[in-house]
């Protein structure tokens, strides 16, 4: 797994504790599957571009800005390891 996506996964899942929301929670109302989030958030799976707009759409986050700020982190981080 590439620093990219490990990054994406845990934004998302600050993003959702920040919201509350909960693993189902999100998965209901993002129309993604649980066990899919789950493991994006561990950093075991990528997300293709339609499912993060969905994720971001879901915890109202602006989806560009998203993945500037993953890639700011990257950035700040030094990129993939």
């Amino acid at each position: 797994m590439n620093d990219y996506s490990r990054i994406c996964g845990e934004q998302i899942r600050k993003l959702r504790e920040y919201k509350r929301l909960s693993l189902r929670e999100l998965s209901y109302i993002s129309n993604i599957s649980f066990t899919a989030i789950r493991n994006c958030e561990l950093g075991n799976r990528s997300m293709g571009i339609d499912q993060i707009d969905a994720l971001c759409k879901a915890l109202g986050k602006d989806t560009r800005e998203f993945l500037n700020d993953c890639f700011d982190i990257i950035q700040r981080k030094g990129g993939d390891e």
